[in-house]
């Protein structure tokens, strides 16, 4: 199927205009698809057993682009890789990787019984509350160094 008709079972709403930004938005140039290619990355599984697991997860994220943000964001929490440098934050996030997604405004609007009831039970609607399923003791992970001030955009 195109990605418009696949967009139509997810978001009816949602016209040509608004999948051709989505798929701008997603787009990789050949050069960095090249570069990564070229890069060795995705060459053998070497080293440790933690340093192949790291490959596979890092492979299986760019098995999940573009249309399966969610699964990959789930693979981060599980395993803390790709390795993600978030930036300083002084706002809600404290610079800290979110653990939950929060629920949607209209969710709150057309389920508010609901709603008040699963954040009784979770304690807050928090990106840092952590959820039942939340068994991985090291998440968030620590960041693995800086983040690098850039004064043009990583991919152009």
């Amino acid at each position: 199927p195109q990605l418009s008709e696949l967009f139509s079972l997810f978001d009816p709403g949602m016209d040509s205009d608004d999948v051709t930004a989505y798929d701008a938005f997603h787009a990789m140039s050949q050069t960095d698809i090249d570069n990564f290619i070229n890069s060795g990355t995705v060459s053998m599984l070497d080293g440790n057993q933690e340093e192949k697991f790291e490959m596979i997860i890092n492979q299986k994220m760019l098995s999940y682009f573009p249309s399966m943000v969610y699964e990959g964001y789930a693979d981060w929490r599980r395993t803390g890789y790709p390795r993600v440098l978030v930036g300083d934050d002084t706002g809600e996030l404290q610079g800290v990787a979110p653990r939950r997604y929060l629920y949607p405004k209209y969710e709150q609007d057309l389920n508010e019984d609901s709603y008040d009831e699963v954040i009784q039970r979770i304690g807050s609607d928090h990106m840092h509350t952590k959820m039942w399923w939340d068994a991985n003791p090291d998440s968030p992970h620590m960041h693995p160094g800086e983040v690098e001030w850039r004064e043009e955009p990583w991919i152009q």
